[in-house]
């Protein structure tokens, strides 16, 4: 069964939207029973790394964690009790919740926020990039830009993320793609979700490999190819250095007129 199926964890995790539902309930339908599932994650983990170690990295350790984890869940409910799309959304908004009760942003300016992502932005992230997105918009749109520094818990080394929040009509995904291409990066994911007050919010992460970790110059390159980038309408201001938490260093990109 595993010499059948050894490309299965990997092929999901690496090419379907592992936030989906659905597509838990598929794989964890294939996999069977959690004695299948813990044979088949360690038998990925090391045929990646068997077959070229500079292939494995740590976003790629982690999108095949938070696969094992969710059909893990999925088989412990049963495959005739899936995960509902709404439980799901609703777990994580709790748990983000949870994360931004200790912050500045008050308990009020939360709904109102969240009130324009759509279903779609709570399927994609995980609580800890939700808190991580509210923290920043909701203190920028406050005008409150001090709130933003210094946040964050300490890096876990999975990569750099960038975070850009700008009107949809500006290509805005395209652009900053193509800013991080010219510039070398390694881009392990990135996504963009389309909002209902007209804005995108896009986020990408390249890997620590590209020099950004320990390398103010480097970032500080970085965020100038962005800003450059992005300054074809009325432009982006950089607001700050932040840190999402869960192994991610973020930049914050946010347009100068968006307003929640």
């Amino acid at each position: 069964w595993l010499g059948r199926n050894h490309l299965m964890l990997s092929v999901t995790a690496q090419k379907r939207d592992s936030s989906d539902p659905a597509v838990i309930a598929e794989f964890a339908r294939r996999v069977g029973d959690e004695t299948h599932l813990g044979y088949l994650y360690v038998l990925t983990v090391a045929d990646v790394r068997g077959t070229n170690p500079k292939l494995w990295n740590s976003w790629k350790a982690r999108l095949f964690e938070e696969l094992y984890n969710l059909a893990r869940l999925a088989l412990q409910r049963g495959l005739e009790n899936p995960v509902d799309k709404d439980e799901l959304i609703a777990g994580r908004k709790a748990a983000a919740r949870a994360l931004l009760a200790g912050s500045r942003m008050p308990p009020a300016a939360v709904a109102p926020l969240w009130s324009h992502l759509g279903d779609e932005y709570f399927l994609r992230y995980r609580p800890e990039e939700i808190a991580w997105h509210s923290r920043s918009l909701g203190a920028a749109a406050a005008g409150n830009l001090q709130a933003l520094d210094g946040i964050g818990e300490s890096p876990g080394g999975a990569g750099t993320a960038i975070f850009v929040y700008s009107p949809r009509d500006q290509y805005n995904f395209a652009t900053a793609t193509a800013g991080l291409d010219d510039l070398g990066l390694n881009i392990a994911d990135a996504r963009s979700v389309r909002l209902a007050n007209g804005f995108s919010l896009s986020t990408y992460v390249v890997l620590d490999g590209a020099g950004l970790t320990g390398d103010p110059a480097r970032r500080d390159q970085l965020r100038r190819r962005l800003e450059q980038a992005l300054k074809a309408g009325e432009g982006f201001r950089m607001i700050a250095d932040l840190h999402a938490g869960a192994g991610l260093r973020p930049f914050l990109f946010f347009h100068a007129g968006s307003r929640f």
